[in-house]
């Protein structure tokens, strides 16, 4: 999504650089264009509503990485469990390891 850009990069400017080209360049001509746009000037409107198609889209992307998102951390989650759970096997077969290398050495 695009940010609205302001005259003197300032938020609180009350005048769109947009708005401000579209002055100097005397608005549209008699063919409707805005001068250095040609035709594509009329497939950009200024609009005061939000697009209820367009929200919704939105709101449905947003959604589905949110899923996403959840499965993914619920996927880690069992991960890192078991990686506990290797590291504790580990550490009990090298204990085990190393109680028995004493008792063959005791024997010698």
């Amino acid at each position: 999504m695009e940010k609205d850009t302001y005259a003197n990069d300032s938020p609180s400017a009350s005048i769109h650089d947009d708005d401000i080209y579209y002055d100097i360049v005397g608005g549209k001509n008699g063919k409707e264009n805005v001068y250095g746009l040609g035709r594509l000037s009329n497939k950009f409107t200024c609009s005061t509503h939000v697009n209820g198609k367009a929200t919704r889209e939105m709101r449905k992307t947003i959604h589905k990485l949110n899923n996403e998102l959840i499965a993914k951390e619920a996927k880690k989650k069992p991960l890192g469990e078991n990686m506990v759970q290797l590291m504790h096997n580990h550490k009990e077969q090298s204990e085990q390891i190393h109680h028995q290398s004493e008792k063959m050495e005791q024997q010698i």
